[in-house]
């Protein structure tokens, strides 16, 4: 018998380095957030539009690699010291002064250097120092306090106005360790919000790749027109329509 979808629970395996990474990320993210399970945040960008392609049962053409675990958190909880502190506790590392470290794509973040490994089964990857990168981000960019300065994401604070869902993970590294994640996802309508307003700013491939995605899933959960007439959705969703109108 076929399982019921959407599915609640995904047992990922790792086929790339960037797998084993974002797993990584994950876990280590659910790890951080359990200390005060009440906290809002969403899994955002690339990794959410994956991860609720699995749910949906959309098959591996829907899938798309990122070693990133983006981290979606409303300002309020920015301001806290304890989400970057925690975070370097979990033994990630930032920038000094007020920014935090950024990544390749200019994003900033907290991230692990080198990663876990199982004892005598280390990763091997043609990248010297392999990471697993936690960007943080927030419906407004600002520098907040002495400890972070987050990234603008459009489309955010309408994910933050509709329930989280919620998934739990079980993955399976390169070297054989498994680790577990639940994560909080915005919902199918938000996650073509979130991925309309970020080909529309950057316009890149991936961006059009995740669009694409987004609406397909957002067709399986049979998300209907009444849900893109309130705050930014009209205007995401035009620009869905302009882009593959």
């Amino acid at each position: 018998m076929a399982p019921r979808l959407p599915l609640t629970r995904l047992v990922l395996g790792s086929a790339s380095l960037a797998d084993d990474l974002a797993f990584v990320a994950l876990a280590d993210l659910h790890g951080v957030l359990a200390a005060r399970p009440d906290t809002p945040s969403r899994l955002i960008r690339g990794i959410m539009a994956s991860l609720h392609a699995g749910r949906w049962g959309l098959g591996a053409e829907l899938y798309r690699q990122t070693r990133d675990a983006d981290l979606g958190i409303p300002t309020s909880v920015a301001k806290d010291p304890w989400v970057v502190q925690a975070l370097e506790d979990a033994g990630y590392r930032r920038a000094a002064g007020k920014s935090v470290r950024a990544n390749d794509r200019g994003h900033p973040n907290c991230h692990r250097v080198g990663g876990r490994t199982a004892p005598g089964r280390p990763i091997r990857s043609r990248h010297r120092h392999p990471r697993a990168c936690l960007p943080i981000q927030s419906p407004r960019q600002r520098e907040i306090g002495e400890h972070l300065t987050t990234t603008e994401v459009r489309g955010l604070a309408f994910a933050f106005n509709h329930p989280a869902v919620r998934l739990d993970l079980e993955m399976a590294r390169l070297n054989g360790e498994a680790l577990r994640a639940t994560v909080a996802l915005p919902d199918e309508a938000s996650t073509v919000v979130l991925r309309a307003f970020a080909w529309h700013v950057r316009g890149s491939d991936t961006d059009a790749v995740d669009l694409w995605r987004s609406l397909e899933i957002a067709h399986a959960a049979a998300v209907g027109p009444d849900r893109f007439e309130k705050a930014e959705a009209p205007e995401a969703a035009e620009i869905a329509r302009r882009a593959f109108g």
